[in-house]
């Protein structure tokens, strides 16, 4: 074939394709590669900066939260102590001791029981009140702080490290604002903070009432807030970062920047970092700041209203994001230039054999023949794929190492969720316990009083009030302690007879002074045709209602929470009966519905959510379908809600007699005197049964641990033991175990009572001796009921007072009728307890007197249908 001219043009110009189209591919693709990376980057950092900032702040925040909480548990803990000290005051008072030495060594003994940060403690009393002979006293001890020229004087041993002053001695500490501004106030207060033996301590003022609210005692734990403040150290991870304590006045408590300035218990002035932030906040709660290069996050300690603040730099988020950014980006650069540039190479070099290929063809056909029989792509890809499969072997192979990886994780993670799981148990245990302790002397004092007959019937119903509230608190302990049960569905309800009209009642007037503590109207409508008795567990309906009601006032800033109760079947056996409440309140989001009943969720305003758990109404509605009903809710945002649920309750006959049996007023047995003893190492336990026993004839003996208890029992022979489970020196098991392994003593009858509900506490308690087992807080009915089952004997009651009220309408004297049609819309609202103060108010006049006498008798019966026929009655008389 003869070469043409065109031929060898195409030959000598074919190298000088290759490199324009190396310059022009390899620059773009270079170029748009490498911007679209960064661009994605730079989009990918900034989100990323937005995410880990957002992350770092609810970080800062939920420390700072976790270190409130720290702080005022420690507070609580001095609280907790001084309350104690007030009930253990007034009763000794009550009792009408007035020997200076007890409430010396009263002071002594709170002392020595102290939480580890109250550095002194003392009882001061009111002038000539507790102790008449004296006009001022207080016996106050302190920790010795080994400093010189302290004031009190030393304590022997064992009492080394501790100083003992009478105040009064040294100054008229009525005229101190310490006692003065907790009196003005008439309640407990956190004093400002300051400075006393080279420390910085606050005090717990705490005025101290008798039954009559005159002031009879004041005293206050000192706490040290320099070991407190000490305690709060910042995470290592934010740098420079650290928290810092003001005053309610704005003193520095803690500055780790200049620990000096806490010492010297500056003001917030003296840092301007700190005197823009104050005011900013202003009176604000709780919330975060960014001021410069700092983010400032903040909370107040609830009781003291202490600032507390957490600084942390910017930098501690921006730095991590710049150093991913900066070196994502080099990083990015570099890959891509290198991949670019092989890339480019290698098609410049699959170009290059493609145009000698082209420019071949022209010159020889066989040569084209050889060209094809190489086959090189074929090998290449032969060996690619090869090279696929032994690398997808080698994946499936580390795969499966990694199932095997993760399934060992997984079970080390049960056995950890596991362990959690029962410390979850543990502290839901000992807080049941802890709780149950103060409810016992609030339970037991409000039994105590409720069968005095001394207390007229308006203070009566006061304290009737304070046990179904310490009784509704009770239940809600049991029910957080049986949640597991709940959610295993292993709960049971308790049927017992009850009048339904008084235990609606009962569930209004509590709520009702919630509704009128906030403004807003509470309106209560039963039906007319109710059930007098029926059977349910009283405790769990009342917990449902009290929690729907207490929510509907919750979220009810303005207007009314209305409660209804209807009957929308009745047959012989049972009645199925409408419980509905409905609110004027916030309401709830489409999407949030379906959260309510679910358990640790809440829903609405952020400033609500932290008045409660988020159990309640899960727990509810568990019970609700326990009793064969489910709650139903209809609401609309800023509008309200309405909540409503159907139950069946069995009529019950016998209820009139089981309330006889319930309100009857023990006033003593039949037969010989019986001598109880009773041992627990807590005196206000002790003191409990013995107003409840004494009163009725019982000899009552006191031992304070079990120890004491075995040698009481040797020495007095009782007829029956009440003993406690935790004790020091020897505690109740110990005991029984003891008692029982004696052949004198083993047949003595002993009852465990004990705050631990535990059914395994409870199991051992009978297995080491116990007869049977009475739960703190103690039940007068239960423990009567023991007692005569054990005793053998029957209790003597009170003959009721019955008085005869004249029914006949025309010897009544009835009031005008705007008066009587005020009353007819009070009854038909439910309104007893306000009918009834009308009531009082028309019957001033002695013409009306009769009437309203009969009015307020038949509404502290509930008799709500008989008070709207009377007075619809007289009405009509008047439109005639």
């Amino acid at each position: 074939m003869t070469i043409t001219s065109d031929t060898k043009a195409i030959l000598n110009s074919a190298p000088k394709y290759l490199n324009p189209l190396r310059k022009s591919i390899g620059s773009r693709l270079f170029f748009y590669v490498l911007s679209g990376a960064l661009v994605g980057l730079g989009s990918m950092s900034y989100f990323f900066y937005q995410t880990l900032e957002r992350y770092a702040k609810d970080e800062i925040q939920g420390n700072l939260s976790t270190q409130v909480k720290t702080v005022e548990v420690e507070l609580a803990k001095a609280e907790q102590s001084a309350m104690s000290l007030a009930a253990a005051v007034r009763t000794m008072h009550r009792l009408g001791i007035q020997d200076a030495e007890a409430y010396r060594l009263l002071s002594l003994e709170n002392f020595l029981l102290r939480p580890p940060l109250t550095t002194g403690l003392g009882v001061a009393q009111a002038p000539y009140k507790l102790i008449p002979s004296r006009k001022l006293y207080l016996p106050y001890f302190f920790i010795d702080t080994n400093i010189p020229n302290q004031i009190g004087e030393a304590l022997p041993p064992p009492f080394t490290g501790i100083r003992y002053v009478d105040v009064a001695s040294l100054e008229d500490y009525t005229q101190q604002d310490y006692y003065k501004l907790p009196v003005e106030a008439r309640k407990p207060i956190w004093l400002e903070p300051y400075q006393w033996s080279g420390i910085t301590i606050t005090t717990y003022a705490l005025p101290v009432y008798d039954d009559q609210n005159n002031l009879i005692s004041y005293f206050g734990p000192d706490v040290n807030v320099t070991a407190l403040t000490e305690s709060v150290k910042a995470p290592v991870t934010w740098g420079n970062g650290y928290f810092t304590i003001l005053s309610k006045k704005g003193n520095i408590l803690a500055y780790p920047p200049n620990p000096q300035k806490a010492k010297q218990l500056s003001t917030y002035k003296d840092i301007p970092d700190l005197n823009a932030i104050w005011q900013q906040i202003g009176t604000k709660e709780t919330g975060l700041l960014e001021s410069g290069s700092v983010y400032w996050a903040y909370r107040r300690i609830k009781g003291t209203d202490w600032l507390m603040l957490a600084a942390v730099p910017r930098s501690v988020v921006l730095a991590p994001v710049l150093s991913i950014t900066i070196g994502g980006a080099l990083g990015a650069g570099v890959v891509l230039a290198l991949v670019v540039t092989l890339f480019v190479r290698r098609l410049n070099q699959r170009l290059k054999p493609i145009l000698n290929e082209c420019n071949s063809k022209t010159i020889t056909d066989h040569q084209n023949e050889a060209f094809l029989n190489k086959g090189d792509e074929l090998d290449i890809l032969q060996q690619s794929f090869q090279q696929m499969t032994a690398q997808l072997q080698t994946s499936f192979e580390k795969l499966e190492q990694r199932v095997e990886e993760r399934t060992l994780e997984l079970k080390e993670a049960k056995v950890l969720a596991d362990s959690a799981n029962q410390a979850k148990s543990d502290f839901l245990a000992n807080m049941s316990h802890e709780l149950r302790t103060p409810l016992n002397g609030i339970l037991g004092y409000a039994q105590i009083l409720e069968r005095s007959r001394a207390l007229p019937e308006k203070e009566k119903h006061g304290i009737d009030i304070i046990y179904q509230c310490g009784s509704h608190l009770l239940t809600l302990i049991n029910d957080i302690l049986d949640l597991s049960k709940i959610e295993a569905r292993k709960l049971e309800l308790a049927l017992k007879p009850v009048h339904f009209p008084s235990f609606l009642q009962g569930v209004v007037e509590i709520c009702r002074i919630r509704a009128e503590q906030k403004g807003i109207d509470f309106n209560y409508q039963p039906s007319a045709n109710l059930p007098e008795g029926v059977e349910i567990d009283e405790k769990r309906l009342r917990q449902v209602l009290i929690n729907l009601l207490g929510n509907a006032i919750k979220f009810t800033d303005q207007g009314s929470v209305t409660f209804k109760a209807e009957v929308i079947n009745s047959e012989s056996s049972n009645y199925t009966i409408h419980f509905q409440i409905e609110d004027t309140g916030v309401g709830i989001a489409v999407e949030d519905v379906n959260k309510l009943f679910q358990a640790f969720e809440q829903v609405g305003e952020q400033k609500r959510k932290s008045e409660g758990t988020g159990l309640g109404l899960a727990i509810s509605q568990q019970i609700v379908e326990l009793m064969g009903g489910k709650i139903q809710v209809k609401s609309q945002l800023g509008v309200g809600s309405d909540f409503f649920f159907d139950i069946k309750l069995p009529v019950a006959e016998d209820w009139a007699k089981m309330q006889a049996a319930v309100a009857g007023n023990i006033i003593g047995y039949e037969g010989d005197r019986r001598q109880i003893l009773i041992v627990d190492d807590r005196w206000e336990n002790r003191a409990v049964v013995v107003n409840l026993l004494q009163p009725l004839g019982f000899d009552m003996v006191e031992a304070v641990d079990g120890q004491d208890g075995l040698e009481k029992i040797r020495s007095f022979k009782p007829d029956l033991v009440i003993t406690d489970l935790s004790m020091p020196v020897m505690d109740g098991f110990e005991m029984l175990s003891k008692l029982r392994a004696s052949e004198d003593l083993k047949d003595f009858i002993v009852i465990v009572s004990s705050a631990s509900v535990a059914q395994l506490d409870q199991r051992m308690s009978l297995e080491a001796g116990g007869n049977d087992f009475l739960p703190k807080p103690l039940e007068a009915t239960e423990l009567y009921d023991l007692l005569a089952r054990y005793l053998g004997f029957t209790w003597k009651y009170e003959e009721a007072e019955t008085s005869l009220i004249n029914t006949e309408a025309n010897t009544l004297v009835a009031p005008p009728k705007a008066d009587l049609e005020v009353l007819l819309e009070l009854a038909q609202e439910g309104r007893l307890k306000k009918l009834a103060e009308a009531a009082e108010e028309i019957g001033k006049n002695p013409d009306y007197l009769l009437f309203t006498n009969q009015i307020i008798q038949l509404s502290k019966q509930f008799q709500t249908e008989q008070i709207e026929n009377l007075l619809q009655e007289h009405i009509d008389i008047f439109n005639s």
